[in-house]
């Protein structure tokens, strides 16, 4: 009997919980992302076409950033810090919104990632890289030219560092912003997220944007 009333008690708390968590505002306001550190831009960037290639080896468009919320970070698979770490946090937010049962969120965010290091990342390495992390990532590719265009365009910044004629030429670090750009259900740049990233923060970035309609941030 006691085990019984033991174990009803612990329901009704788990029962409490998940009705707590439901309850909570799913849409978002500008003022409360910016306290969860994101920049929202004054004005959306509309994003120009891209001639980029995804982890599958297919042409990656600007068509292929619509119709979703897209978190874009850009790394380098070689990177020995920052990118795994970032990379990492994203998927655990993603981990969390699926606990939580945010399907609907989950169907309406897309992470991606963007290798900045053309020389040595091609598709098959970025797959491999973002399929350590999560089976939702889309990785993105392409030449050296038209990956510096869209970094540009998206206001990344990132610099080769060491010298290229070295005897391990392929042995080098690049230094890139830390910033997660997003971009709206159309493919236009939205704004960043800072870091440092906390997970929380990040789920709840993606339940109130991915509950939000684009039009209320025009």
């Amino acid at each position: 009997m006691k085990f019984r009333l033991i174990f009803i008690a612990g329901m009704a708390i788990v029962a409490t919980g998940l009705y707590i968590w439901s309850d909570q505002p799913k849409g978002i306001s500008e003022e409360e992302l910016r306290s969860l550190g994101v920049i929202v831009l004054p004005e959306l960037k509309t994003t120009p076409e891209l001639n980029l290639v995804s982890h599958l080896g297919a042409p990656f468009t600007k068509s292929a950033l619509q119709g979703k919320w897209s978190f874009a970070f850009f790394g380098y698979t070689h990177c020995p810090d920052i990118c795994p770490v970032t990379m990492a946090l994203i998927g655990e937010a993603e981990e969390r919104l699926a606990e939580r049962a945010e399907s609907k969120v989950l169907a309406r965010i897309r992470p991606v990632f963007v290798s900045v290091d053309a020389k040595r990342d091609g598709h098959a390495k970025v797959a491999s890289f973002i399929a350590k992390t999560s089976n939702r990532f889309v990785g993105i590719t392409g030449s050296a030219v038209e990956i510096k265009a869209f970094a540009d365009f998206a206001g990344i910044g990132y610099k080769r560092m060491g010298s290229k004629t070295t005897a391990k030429a392929q042995e080098y670090l690049i230094e890139h912003q830390g910033y997660i750009a997003i971009f709206n259900q159309q493919g236009n740049l939205y704004g960043y997220i800072k870091p440092p990233f906390e997970v929380e923060h990040l789920v709840r970035i993606f339940i109130g944007l991915a509950h939000t309609p684009t039009q209320s941030f025009s």
